[in-house]
């Protein structure tokens, strides 16, 4: 985001003139702003600054000079600098419109998008036909997780410039993530509904998970006989699994439900009318409500992303088609769409990072180490770039070398629990079980099948520590036994068998 910042600006025009006082005091004054102004047109940022700190020295207190050097600060990638300037500036003049607007985009190049929001605001107020201002607010915006601001700025982007990608690709985002804060409300007011269910149900669906789809979908209808969509959607699990008789016998089910009653059933029917904003303003907190609004911000990112997939080719049309592949568990289609991805946004850093996580998915350890090589030169002091490639190390059996990177991630970040996992398996992997207790005992909270319980009951023991071996051991097993019951009782439930009585 901050790396266009720069880019975005338009000297000619945003330029703060001097006024016609400074003129006046003095000749000498006009032709430095005028040479400064000369050395910003043609890009030189850093040779401008100094004569613009000597006009500003020259006539103190004068906003529009101390705009300007902040803003030759920017420019020259000294973001600090420019803060202070621009902080200044609006201090003596606090409706100084292109202070705002600098002093957002300062905030942004720092990595401060919750700083730049009021000043980004202040500007898009002021020109709401600039698209440039209001396309970093959305950023900003998106960046601190406001959803619903980030999409209405989104949205009203998609009205001015419809061909652009990013706006498309980021406002079906922010649809996604307000559904996954519905499906959170009804999650936590109604676990085990009729809605609950057919949500899940659509997402394992969506995963190829059939079995587990399946069950879902009985439990639903169980609650919920009349509930509309559920025998289709199991019909559907049935078509994909090869059951295409059971499926007719869903699909006649569904038919029996007949239309809609409107008078009654007026959030079913906006749905089918394509209102789904009238359905995403629901302001109401009972489960029913939180289901359909999940199910209108869905219907939302569809449409969004609709939208981008009828654009030329571009580095989002592609990271949407990767994840669509990584959903149905497609991982080598994934892979060749981050690819695509990689090459069509100039090798971005970030889309390089999701095609290594690709790459991990089919194995591909020794082109994920190639591209990670590269993406250290861009980001060295990056903690996740550091602790992936130190994963790959790992699993190329190099725990030596692994170990390196893993703790160097660790120095930069040191609550990146998976590092603490991967460099507590280099440890071991080297014979240092002393060194790996810490990190194991880090990494526990992301311990999901107790096997870094067992690592670490393995390291006391190890080391001399025999009652701790023996209670993190006793751990392991309550962790191994509870995970089995679950997976023989899943087993159970999901086989997937013939229409039941209805």
């Amino acid at each position: 985001m901050a790396g266009n910042i720069r880019r975005l600006l338009s000297l000619a025009v945003l330029l703060t003139a001097l006024s016609s006082v400074i003129f006046a005091q003095s000749e000498n004054l006009a032709e430095q702003s005028n040479q400064a102004r000369e050395l910003m047109a043609s890009g030189r940022y850093d040779d401008a600054i100094p004569i613009y700190r000597a006009l500003v020295k020259a006539v103190p207190g004068n906003a529009g000079l101390i705009t300007n050097l902040g803003l030759a600060f920017h420019m020259a990638g000294h973001e600090q600098e420019a803060v202070a300037e621009l902080t200044n500036a609006l201090k003596l003049e606090p409706k100084d419109i292109p202070a705002h607007l600098y002093l957002g985009y300062a905030y942004l190049s720092l990595g401060e998008p919750a700083k730049a929001i009021p000043h980004l605001e202040i500007a898009v107020r002021a020109d709401p036909s600039d698209g440039a201002s209001r396309g970093n607010l959305a950023e900003a915006l998106f960046a601190v997780k406001k959803f619903p601001e980030a999409a209405a700025q989104f949205e009203k982007l998609s009205q001015s410039d419809p061909g652009n990608p990013q706006v498309w690709y980021r406002l079906g985002i922010c649809y996604q993530e307000l559904s996954q804060e519905s499906f959170d409300d009804l999650q936590r007011t109604a676990t085990g509904s009729s809605y609950w269910l057919a949500l899940v149900a659509d997402s394992r669906a969506k995963a190829m998970q059939l079995s587990s789809a399946f069950y879902l979908y009985r439990q639903a209808i169980a609650r919920n006989p009349k509930m509309r969509g559920v025998h289709a959607a199991l019909a559907a699990v049935y078509e994909k699994s090869g059951h295409s008789d059971w499926a007719k016998t869903e699909q006649q089910r569904e038919a029996k439900l007949g239309k809609p009653n409107c008078a009654f059933e007026k959030y079913e029917c906006a749905l089918s009318a394509g209102n789904y904003r009238e359905l995403a303003a629901l302001t109401g907190k009972t489960p029913e409500i939180y289901y359909w609004k999940t199910r209108a911000y869905q219907k939302l990112a569809i449409d969004a992303m609709g939208h981008l997939g009828q654009l030329p080719p571009s580095p989002q049309l592609h990271e949407l088609l990767a994840k669509i592949q990584t959903d149905e568990r497609q991982f080598p289609g994934a892979v060749q769409e981050w690819q695509k991805a990689y090459e069509l946004s100039g090798k971005d850093a970030d889309v390089g990072t999701q095609l290594v996580v690709a790459l991990f998915q089919v194995q591909n350890f020794t082109g994920a180490r190639q591209l990670l090589e590269a993406l250290l030169q861009q980001r060295p002091k990056s903690a996740e770039l550091n602790y992936l490639y130190g994963f790959t190390l790992l699993s190329l059996k190099q725990p030596g070398d692994a170990a390196h990177y893993l703790e160097l991630s660790l120095q930069i970040d040191p609550r990146l629990l998976p590092a603490h996992s991967s460099l507590a398996q280099a440890y071991l992997a080297i014979g240092e079980s002393k060194q790996a207790i810490p990190h194991l005992k880090a990494a526990l909270p992301i311990d999901r099948d107790g096997s870094i319980h067992y690592q670490l009951a393995r390291a006391y023991q190890s080391s001399g520590q025999s009652e701790l071996a023996r209670t993190m051991l006793q751990q392991y097993q309550q962790i191994h036994n509870a995970r089995q019951a679950e997976q023989q009782t899943l087993q159970q439930e999901v086989q997937i068998t013939a229409p039941g009585p209805g």
